[in-house]
């Protein structure tokens, strides 16, 4: 009997990603958006759909149930995942911030992320201080986007404190 060969996944180089982010894609109106314009809106609606969730009580009370019918102790609650499935999550520590609440379909470890020294260098040139976010990518990424994301409004404005030539020593 031979082995069934199991589908890889590779990362691509920086250059592509970015192509391929910008490919256009036709709305049914007659207008073009690009395909990571549409990736963009997809995390929000995922975003938005899991806080949903989280703020729900009957949710809450499910995801406790469950938990104690695995036997399990901890923080519960239900998150959608980028592929439509729900699941249970089960944290030993409780953590107020629900970034980690979006994750890749097939992608382990950040391998397609872009490298930490990429991340660094884009925060450096756009003025953005991440010193506090250490090596998590995703938050970096997330404050970066943050930063240059458009206003929504012609008359809002966006202030931010400058940033500081001086370094604070570390603990």
């Amino acid at each position: 009997m031979t082995r069934k060969l199991k589908p890889i996944e590779i990362p691509v180089q920086e250059t592509v990603r970015d192509a391929v982010f910008s490919v256009a894609v036709p709305h049914e109106d007659g207008m073009y958006t690009t395909v990571g314009e549409l990736v963009r809106q997809a995390r929000e609606m995922l975003l938005l759909a899991n806080e949903a969730i989280a703020s729900n009580d009957l949710v809450r009370m499910a995801a406790d149930s469950m938990m104690r019918e695995h036997k399990r102790r901890g923080f519960p609650r239900m998150v959608v995942r980028a592929d439509g499935t729900i699941v249970l999550r089960i944290q030993y520590a409780e953590e107020e911030d629900s970034t980690d609440s979006i994750e890749p379909l097939n992608t382990k470890g950040g391998a397609a992320l872009p490298s930490l020294k990429t991340l660094r260098q884009e925060a450096e040139r756009l003025g953005v201080d991440i010193t506090d976010l250490g090596r998590r990518k995703r938050e970096i990424m997330k404050r970066l986007e943050q930063h240059t994301a458009p206003a929504k409004g012609s008359d809002e404005v966006r202030t931010t404190s400058p940033v500081h030539e001086v370094k604070l020593p570390g603990r």
